[in-house]
């Protein structure tokens, strides 16, 4: 029997680590059942992504076997792309060639064909495992990242001999080196713009335009002895090395602009212009095309590090792919069969290591190869000799280190959540990349954002990606909250996203309420962790328009950024917050209305959600504001009258979503749009009869309704919205809009708030849909509801020749880190409430008799005898604890740093005080009598 929520493509285990792991056991080739309706332009119908890295490197593998490697640094983009009209197969593969005397080698490949029955893929945490077995040999290829940030993987490769003779056998190591830039500009190139909205994708002109792109960039190869390399001595101009200590360095040069696309790209910018100013937004500003890409790749390299073969001979080194792959292409490469000179020149584009060795009878040889790239700070030779060594090992290690500083539940008898909360903590950190041109970490969307479109954005999306970092790794939180100040332009606007290097994202969405994203993550970090240090950090924000821009403070700039946010967003007539072109949902204006009155729309409109998300969010800023002595009037008043302007929307059973200006009023009022809902109640603008109604109307409307999470709103337009019914905006399901409902509900029905997490995981997700592949280890921000002709899966479009046209979320319909964030944040704020100015808040209503929260910053354990509880901040002090109870318990004893200490009473639960933090945590247990 699979383990819960194995789904139909293959099933959860337990790897010999003790880490979860997801064994794929589905011929995807044969299999309808793996079909999706996805334009082959940007994946195969049957491609199943797995994604895994560290904090530095991220690695893209398919079924097939690939892995792409991806690398930000300069701008987004994959080392290898996979283009087999140019000979290129992203990477990670590779082929043995075993020797059968007279007769023909066999060779046995780890890309997937479908020909081999016994072809086993896992894919782990930080890792993916592909085992061939093929007559008297298998081969064991593993993948893996060291945990950390250097920007390497490392391959290992074991080949068993199970006859009674030795064989002679060469393994060919396989990564490409053809990039594939996620370019932006390239998309705006090939758009259609009608009336300043983003009309058409014209998808294959962009795909083409990304492949020119490539031929920019030309590849410079050399062969050295790594130990050599390591004492600094010359270069070998040989295009081999002797044995198993060798390097095949590349260093990749982007050869130049040429007249042409200097002089479309000024016509773009002419023609976006209008847009521009009339809209006064400093986010569309387009930028110089050496903004656009990357014009200094970094070098990469791959190297042999290790054999355990006593007559391992010497590596070959081969990188012309158009002769090695020949007519035979991936599958049976002519550089297997026949002899196939290939000297090193340069502009080729592949990187592949033929390593001879002899197998003993029913012995086995087991490789090693590092592939990786340079960054600035980082060098070739440090990289091998950090990692020349144990790789059994540094694999165990490796692996060992997913298990620490991370948010854990335990439940009895639900192994399964403990398991994807690990797996949503190592999906986040292999997603983490380093934008150069910020100097910092970041988290961006992925999924068709990054992946197809090429940004990184919302930039409200890194900000929520690395919200259960505050209880983890306090200092990535501080990287993205300083990337995103670094990102505030002169007059206070957030962007809405950047793309290529540290450009601004071209974008119609002008939206009302990224500003407030920046200051809430920016105070939900300094309420739990106390440090207020990163307010006095000073950052160079990045230059606008090629100025530079002047050193300024972390305070400061949150500031600027609240100043936009009140003068230029500002207020309408109802006294909410102006919907401009749009805000957590983009679709309310752009793509929803008529554009001939989208003008009037961006002056007179006015959102309910922001109104309400304003309010909850400044009042923690004042609370900031005040903890470091700085004056909060501002922030909290207008608070204040964002909770009174919002309550004037309660409309009997539910708040209004948006208001639309004098001509079109309100967004169909007669719908129950969830996204308002949740704030509304946090932010205190609905009384407790009202919260009671609201919340009753939400579970009958937008919940039980749905298996795999609350539907965006309770109805779905027909006809005549951008999207189909029950799909994306138009009552599809979106994990972050329900963490928000989470953590509303915590507050009022911890029972409900644990039933509606249960319901937005992929485990759940897997048993109710098992067939939907997205959904079962990853997913897309949005899955289709029982409202929708294909509910489980993701936005689509049925007709074929329309696929060609638009862009759709099946096209790439994994790896948006919102259902990875929001589980994994959502299952640490059901515990540790709230974060106030002089301690937190314990929710201990959550129902289930036995359980174990834990984390760096909080924890929370609860057994027959009582219950446990730690909270650490990053600065030592006497902290106010609140325990709320929402079930009145028999008398029981407190001990606070295992002292008998007294507690007040409250109308909730209790309160006492405790001295904790700097790595030493105030420690508290209750315990019946």
């Amino acid at each position: 029997m699979k383990a819960f929520g194995s789904g139909y493509f293959g099933e959860w285990i337990t790897d010999e680590n003790g880490l979860p792991a997801y064994r794929y056991d589905c011929n995807q080739l044969k299999d309808p059942a793996a079909v999706s309706p996805t334009n082959t332009v940007w994946r195969k119908e049957n491609d199943h992504t797995f994604q895994f890295g560290n904090t530095r490197i991220t690695c893209v593998a398919s079924n097939f076997g690939t892995v792409q490697v991806r690398q930000d640094e300069g701008s987004p983009k994959f080392l290898g792309d996979i283009d087999p009209e140019n000979h290129v197969y992203g990477g990670g593969i590779g082929w043995l060639k075993i020797d059968n005397d007279d007769k023909p080698a066999d060779i046995i490949s780890t890309y997937y064909n479908g020909n081999v029955e016994d072809f086993e893929r896992v894919y782990g945490t930080g890792y993916m495992c592909k085992t061939v077995i093929k007559n008297d040999f298998s081969v064991k290829q593993t993948i893996f990242t060291p945990h950390g940030d250097d920007p390497i993987l490392i391959s290992r490769v074991t080949i068993k001999n199970r006859s009674n003779q030795p064989k002679k056998i060469k393994w060919y190591e396989y990564w490409g080196a053809r990039p594939y830039l996620m370019s932006m500009r390239t998309l705006v190139l090939s758009l259609a713009i009608k009336n300043g909205q983003l009309d058409t994708y014209i998808n294959n002109s962009a795909q083409s335009m990304r492949r020119k792109l490539a031929d920019k960039y030309k590849n410079y190869f050399s062969v050295e002895n790594s130990k050599k390399f390591l004492n600094q001595n010359p270069t070998q101009n040989s295009e081999q090395a002797s044995g198993q200590n060798s390097v095949l360095r590349n260093k990749m040069k982007f050869t130049g602009w040429g007249f042409i696309d200097k002089k479309i790209w000024g016509i773009a910018q002419k023609k976006y212009r209008p847009l521009v100013e009339s809209r006064n937004n400093y986010s569309l500003y387009i930028g110089e095309l050496d903004d656009q890409e990357d014009v200094n790749p970094p070098e990469t390299f791959l190297a042999v590090l290790s054999s355990d073969s006593s007559d391992a001979g010497e590596t070959e080194y081969i990188t012309d792919a158009e002769k090695f792959f020949g007519k035979g292409e991936v599958e049976n490469p002519d550089g297997l069969n026949k002899q196939v000179k290939t000297k090193i020149k340069p502009g080729h584009t592949a990187m592949i290591a033929a390593t001879p060795a002899t197998v003993p009878a029913n012995g086995s040889v087991t490789l090693t190869y590092i592939y990786g790239y340079i960054p600035k700070g980082f060098d070739t030779g440090s990289l091998i000799e950090k990692y020349s060594g144990d790789y059994d090992l540094l694999f165990n290690k490796s692996c060992e280190n997913w298990k620490n500083d991370r948010i854990s539940l335990s439940v009895p008898n639900e192994d399964w959540i403990d398991r994807e909360l690990l797996w949503h903590n190592q999906s986040l950190i292999g997603a983490t990349t380093y934008d150069s041109a910020f100097g910092e970490h970041i988290l961006s969307q992925g999924h068709v954002y990054q992946y197809i479109m090429g940004f990184q954005g919302a930039s409200r999306d890194p900000l929520q990606h690395v919200m259960p970092f505050i209880f983890t790794n306090p200092g990535l939180v501080r990287e993205v909250l300083r990337y995103t100040a670094k990102s505030v332009l002169p007059d206070g606007t957030v962007p809405y996203g950047i793309c290529g290097n540290g450009a601004i994202m071209v974008t119609p969405f002008l939206s009302d309420d990224l500003e407030l994203w920046f200051l809430w993550t920016l105070s939900e970090y300094i309420l739990a962790t106390k440090d207020l240090s990163i307010l006095k950090e000073k950052v160079v924000p990045y230059p606008y328009k090629g100025e530079q821009q002047p050193e300024d403070t972390v305070l400061n700039l949150a500031e600027r950024a609240l100043k936009h946010f009140l003068t230029f967003t500002g207020t309408g007539v109802n006294g909410l917050p102006r919907l401009l072109g749009g805000d957590w949902n983009d679709n309310v204006v752009v793509g929803n209305t008529d554009p001939a009155e989208q003008d009037r729309i961006y002056k007179e409109g006015e959102s309910v959600l922001v109104g309400a998300f304003a309010s909850a969010v400044l009042f923690k800023y004042a609370d900031i504001l005040a903890m470091a002595g700085k004056d909060n009037k501002v922030a909290h008043n207008f608070a204040v009258k964002q909770r009174e302007a919002v309550a004037k929307q309660w409309t009997g059973k539910r708040f209004r979503r948006a208001y639309l200006g004098s001509k079109l009023g309100w967004v169909e009022d007669e719908k129950l749009w969830l996204e308002p809902q949740p704030w509304a109640m946090m932010c205190g603008a609905a009384d407790p009869e009202q919260i009671k109604i609201l919340a009753d109307e939400i579970r009958e409307k937008c919940q039980d309704p749905s298996p795999i999470g609350a539907m965006l709103s309770d109805i779905a337009i027909e006809t005549g919205y951008k999207a189909p019914k029950g799909m994306a905006t138009n009552a599809g399901i979106w994990p972050s809009i329900n963490g928000t409902l989470i953590m509303a509900l915590n507050k009022i029905d911890p029972a409900a708030a644990y039933k509606e997490w249960r319901k937005n995981t992929l485990a759940v997700h897997s048993e109710e849909y098992p067939k939907s592949w997205e959904g079962t280890w990853s997913g897309p921000d949005t899955f289709n509801s029982v409202l929708s002709s294909d509910p489980g899966r993701t936005f689509s479009i049925a007709d074929p020749e329309q696929r060609k046209l638009k862009l759709a979320w099946t096209d790439y319909p994994v790896y948006n880190l919102h259902p990875h964030a929001w589980t994994l944040y959502n299952a640490a704020s059901m515990f540790a409430d709230t974060f106030t100015t002089d301690g937190a808040v314990f929710n201990m209503g959550f129902p289930e008799s036995e359980y174990e929260f834990s984390s760096p910053l909080a924890a929370l354990k609860r057994t027959s005898f009582g219950f446990e509880g730690i909270y650490c901040p990053a600065v030592s002090g006497n902290w106010k604890i609140e325990l709320v109870f929402f079930d009145p318990f028999a008398s029981f004893r407190l001990e606070v740093n295992g002292v008998n200490t007294g507690y007040d009473k409250t109308e909730k639960g209790i309160i006492f005080m405790g001295l904790g933090g700097d790595n030493e945590p105030l420690k508290w247990k209750i315990t019946f009598v």
